[in-house]
């Protein structure tokens, strides 16, 4: 540390000491919780993956299909039919119910490697974030705060027949204040 830079910081110290500097006030609990609602991060749901059409033959075969916990529930729920397709296939359709179901859900469409078969796979939304408990905010340089919170996976009805891992989470993020107010940096 140079000469200078020792007597500017000693100077600060002094004037944090002596009550002539204070410190930025740190995000209040509203605020902070207000920025994190509003990331992408934040709003993004959990989803799980359901393929319809006909189904490239391979190693799943319909009882594999019929076992697993998404096509089983969404089947139990009367979302999705399964049944045996051409040479070996599978073919999953989306019930009336599950077309109206679908309005809510990401549709992308997949091609087989050697490009002979298409299906649908759907992003299906089971489970939306949820803040549990907003923690004190630490203050850092002037400005900036780091804020800790703890959130939770909170199901959705079809996410409520679904084993998954819903324990809280506690994470932190970093902040800091600008012309605007208080933003999370990456």
């Amino acid at each position: 540390m140079n000469v200078k830079t020792a007597v500017v910081a000693s100077v600060l110290l002094m004037g944090i000491l002596a009550g002539c500097i204070t410190q930025l006030p740190l995000p209040s609990e509203e605020e902070s919780r207000k920025v994190i609602l509003a990331t992408r991060w934040f709003q993004e749901p959990k989803t799980v993956r359901l393929a319809t059409g006909t189904l490239p033959s391979g190693a799943t075969t319909i009882g594999d299909l019929r076992a697993d916990q998404v096509y089983r529930v969404m089947k139990d729920l009367d979302l999705i039919d399964i049944e045996p397709g051409p040479s070996q296939t599978i073919v999953v359709t989306l019930t009336e119910r599950g077309q109206e179901a679908s309005k809510q859900w990401e549709w992308q469409r997949s091609t087989e490697t050697n490009g002979t078969r298409t299906w649908d796979v759907w992003q299906v939304p089971v489970a939306s974030k949820k803040i549990v408990q907003m923690l004190k905010p630490a203050s850092g340089v002037p400005g900036t705060a780091t804020v800790e919170f703890v959130w939770k996976w909170e199901p959705n009805p079809l996410g409520e027949k679904l084993v998954m891992q819903i324990e809280p989470v506690r994470t932190s993020t970093s902040f800091k204040k600008d012309e605007r107010g208080w933003r999370i940096v990456s």
